[in-house]
């Protein structure tokens, strides 16, 4: 039996400097505990979605899917270099088009936060810098700040983006809620402290005189971020590996599989100890902000040395652990795979350079492993940070009112792959609480294990039934938990989400349930509610890709015929089918030649049937090093190695008849780490195409 006290350690909540009323009426804040919308607490969930890295004609679609996940927040990154790569040249038009953007978050209830930079790393062409931008003076590659040339042309920048804009802003009835203003700007990116600070201050006053209207505005939080005044809020991250390391080996399991407060940490990692005295002194000073995240790994993004691979379980136990950590906005990067651009003057993908860039990417592939890939289709990934965002949808005000607390023997060393791994989040106003555990560790194994827990809160014991957790699963257990009239005691199972009066929970186990009052409730298994989706109050059980149009269900699926199962508020499970026209295709894979260590081959595509389709998915099976594709002499598509199939859709390109593809041989084993074991040689093994039906 683990004993769990939790005290009253909450601090008096204060306002923060930071809100705006929309023209309907809906209103937006913070204080020191929680995000506000309408004057409740709000833990909102954001997933970055590079508008200028993906096909304008697919962003309806695509941001329909985000949705759907239980997203309330688009995020993207404003690339500098896409929208002015020629000096005084603007683009603003195609996937440039941030207003066409911006208004379909507006018409699908989705709030935007623009991350404006200038500098934006991102894998990006000097971090986002147009290359003329690095002759400025007092330019010196990522190293820039406050000096009057190089912020005379931010602020022309800025100026011609606020045209495309203006009428966008949420004050105004549009989405666009916030800034965040550079990106990891540090000791290390700034000319010195003094003007580093002073570039900051600027560059938000620059905006602010403009004319931009938000709410809010956020600053990147980690490596010693360069902001001392309550003028923006601290936002912080977690990934799952580092691709950005030099190193050729696996690294060590990270911290951020642990329960465990890095916050400060994350603040004053500089290696200036003048610096983070300076900083600790200042942020001293502040009002206390609430824990938001803005890039929880969605993924990882393959570099040229280090090919990652994340594992199935790597973002949802990265949300599990910073969501009972405290934190009270989930936001995720990448949430949607996409595209690099090709300029006119360069490719746009970040390429190892001294001073400038320290990795390279793939020229085209920026997927990243997304819970939405580059082609489109949805990983595990996206299915279960779903269950998630419902129960948060649900649940969001007790928790975004709940607080930490780290158990003593709670594990705190990474490597540790033994002990437990939880925590508990609790709010004294409701008195609802919220066990938390992990036992995923990325490429490890974790031994399983059943608990049974004791909670001791104002002055009751709140006994949590026996609570079994396999390898690679994480849980979050509600307590004392409001359910209409009635209210949870204790369970074992997990909250999915609540239709009409019926609240639908989930678990392997015989479910327990120890109530005072009454509630209705279903129990689904995990399978079930994995594959979950909330729509116009009924929920719905496929493997599909669903989304909402015009309050109408929509399901595209790789299969022409199935099933599907759907609840409603009485809680009876019913069953759906559909059918619709299949159809074949014929296509041809020819070996063409072999260029040294290139070996290029040509696909005939000219047989395809594309009347009956939504889409058609080309997966390709390779090994080498790298692959690539192009129509005609254009580059369209191409990954690294790292021991998945490359695939991508081919409506965006409008169902090319011919393609070329180009595998090169594999580099020297001693150049490269990957994550699994990858075959060593130069082939094109096989294609395969499948057809995307609209079914409903």
């Amino acid at each position: 039996m683990r004993h769990i006290y939790i005290e009253d350690n909450t601090n008096e909540i204060q306002p923060l400097p930071f809100s705006g009323t929309s023209i309907y009426g809906e209103t937006l804040g913070i204080n020191s505990q929680c995000m506000t919308k309408d004057g409740k607490p709000w833990l909102p969930i954001s997933g970055e979605f590079q508008y200028s890295r993906f096909s304008k004609t697919d962003w309806d679609k695509e941001l329909r899917k985000i949705r759907a996940c239980g997203v309330e927040i688009i995020s993207s990154y404003v690339f500098w270099i896409h929208h002015e790569e020629e000096k005084d040249v603007y683009k603003f038009d195609d996937n440039c088009d941030i207003r066409k953007f911006a208004e379909l978050c507006t018409r699908f209830g989705l709030k935007l936060i623009l991350r404006m930079g200038p500098w934006i790393t991102g894998e990006c062409r000097n971090g986002g810098f147009p290359d003329w931008v690095l002759d400025l003076p007092d330019v010196h590659g990522k190293i820039h700040g406050d000096s009057p040339e190089f912020m005379k042309r931010v602020r022309l920048y800025f100026e011609e983006f606020y045209k495309q804009i203006k009428n966008e802003f949420w004050v105004d009835g549009g989405s666009i809620i916030g800034i965040q203003l550079d990106n990891e700007y540090s000791i290390h990116r700034a000319h010195n402290l003094e003007n580093g600070v002073s570039y900051m201050k600027n560059l938000k006053q620059t905006l602010v005189n403009i004319g931009y209207k938000v709410p809010f505005y956020f600053y990147t939080a980690w490596n010693g971020a360069l902001f001392h005044e309550q003028d923006a809020l601290p936002v912080f991250g977690a990934y799952c590996d580092a691709p950005w390391s030099p190193l050729l080996v696996e690294l060590d399991p990270l911290s951020r599989f642990l329960f465990a407060d890095e916050r400060n940490s994350d603040i004053y990692t500089t290696n200036t100890s003048e610096t983070q005295a300076w900083l600790r002194s200042e942020y001293a000073k502040l009002i206390p902000t609430p824990y938001l995240t803005a890039e929880l790994g969605g993924g990882m993004q393959p570099s040229l040395h280090r090919r990652i691979l994340c594992e199935p379980d790597d973002t949802e136990a990265l949300s599990v652990c910073m969501l009972g950590r405290g934190a009270n906005m989930l936001g995720y990067y990448i949430f949607h795979g996409g595209t690099h651009p090709t300029g006119n003057l360069s490719f746009t993908n970040s390429v190892a350079r001294k001073g400038v860039m320290s990795n390279t990417y793939p020229t085209k592939s920026y997927d990243f492993g997304a819970p939405i890939g580059e082609d489109n289709m949805l990983r595990h990934s996206y299915h279960a940070l779903k269950k998630r965002h419902l129960m948060i949808n649900e649940l969001g005000e007790f928790l975004a009112m709940s607080v930490p607390t780290f158990p003593d023997d709670n594990a705190t060393v990474n490597t540790d792959t033994e002990s437990l791994r939880y925590c508990v989040r609790y709010d004294k106003t409701s008195g609802a609480g919220f066990l938390f555990i992990n036992n995923h560790v990325r490429k490890r194994n974790m031994p399983m294990h059943i608990e049974e827990f004791t909670i001791h809160v104002a002055g009751k014991e709140i006994v949590i039934p026996p609570i079994r957790v396999m390898n690679h699963e994480m849980k979050i257990i509600p307590f004392n938990l409001p359910l209409g009239d009635a209210r949870l005691i204790s369970t074992n199972a997990q909250f999915l989400t609540k239709i009409g009066n019926r609240y639908f929970f989930y678990a392997d186990d015989e479910p327990i349930y120890n109530m005072e009052g009454t509630a209705k409730i279903t129990t689904l298994n995990s399978a079930e509610a994995l594959y979950a989706w909330k729509f116009n109050n009924m929920l719905y059980i496929s493997e599909d890709i669903l989304y909402s149009r015009s309050n109408q269900l929509c399901i595209e699926s790789k299969n022409p015929f199935g099933q599907y199962a759907y609840y409603n508020a009485s809680g009876i499970r019913y069953l759906e089918t559909y059918n619709v026209n299949g159809v074949e295709n014929e296509y041809s894979v020819n070996f063409i030649e072999q260029q040294g260590d290139v070996k290029i081959y040509r696909l005939d595509l000219h047989k395809l049937n594309v009347s009956y389709v939504a889409d058609i998915l080309m997966t390709l099976k390779f090994i080498g090093d790298k692959i690539e594709v192009y129509d005609s002499k254009k580059l369209i598509g191409d990954y690294f190695t790292n021991g998945q199939d490359y695939s991508i859709t081919l409506k965006r390109f409008n169902f090319p008849r011919e393609l070329t593809v180009r595998v090169y041989k594999s580099a020297p084993r001693n150049t490269r780490y990957f994550d699994v074991p990858v075959a060593y040689g130069c082939e094109l093994c096989q294609v395969q195409i499948e057809n995307i039906y609209r079914v409903r």
